[in-house]
């Protein structure tokens, strides 16, 4: 067969459409692999999340982070907290169309002990932030976030830094008249009460509200059980 007769028994709409199937598979490598290596850290992932980004940042290369850190909730604190530094500490995040906050890992996940440290950048800036997180009790964190080159730390405005997170951290603790607790499958504080004397709840609330000063304390996590009628 001479190349005339080749060429016209090409089908020429194939041709187009593999054509276009391999420029589209080529774009997306330079996406993924090339180009601007920022791109896509600002916005919602492709394959979707159940995440409310409104409140928590994005983070990228997280899986070993999520391990060590016990998951759930935990990851959760530290997305909260990301997303605070990123709208105090960058310009672009405090725009009214921010669609998402991004945080993208950048260096080796370690722990020793209780104290997890690494290292990443947002996707709006090129400065590097370290973080240091230490595991407390009760999935609670303790954050420290810093920028690196402008050397900003708002460790005492991160949600997780809060009083009443440290508080929940250190249940159980046994009070005069009730027993506070910690109820990991709802997330709450419970009072356990001595016996059915109103004022044992008031006085709990009150022991709470001493140590929790700093405006983060909220009651609707707190339940009270009383005892049984006639005692325990």
């Amino acid at each position: 067969m001479d190349i005339r007769n080749l060429l016209e028994n090409i089908d020429t709409r194939k041709v187009i459409a593999g054509m276009s199937v391999i420029i589209l598979l080529g774009l997306m490598l330079v996406v993924l692999f090339g180009g601007d290596k920022k791109a896509g850290v600002d916005t919602v992932p492709f394959e979707g999340s159940s995440q409310d980004y409104s409140l928590r940042a994005r983070i990228i290369g997280g899986e070993e982070l999520f391990k060590l850190v016990a998951g759930g909730k935990r990851y959760d604190s530290l997305s909260e907290d990301l997303y605070v530094f990123g709208s105090t500490a960058y310009e672009e995040y405090k725009k009214d169309d921010v669609e998402v906050i991004g945080f993208t890992l950048s260096s080796e996940v370690k722990k020793e002990s209780d104290t997890v440290t690494f290292s990443g950048e947002f996707g709006s800036s090129s400065n590097t932030v370290t973080v240091s997180l230490e595991l407390l009790k009760n999935s609670r964190l303790k954050s420290s976030i810093t920028d690196t080159k402008t050397k900003l730390n708002i460790d005492q405005k991160l949600p997780s830094n809060s009083k009443f997170n440290s508080y929940i951290a250190k249940l159980p603790i046994i009070g005069d008249g009730y027993t506070a607790g910690y109820s990991a499958s709802d997330g709450k504080i419970s009072i356990q009460l001595d016996d059915r004397d109103p004022a044992l709840s008031q006085r709990a609330f009150d022991d709470i509200q001493k140590e929790v000063d700093d405006g983060s304390y909220d009651s609707k996590q707190i339940q009270i059980i009383f005892p049984p009628p006639g005692g325990v």
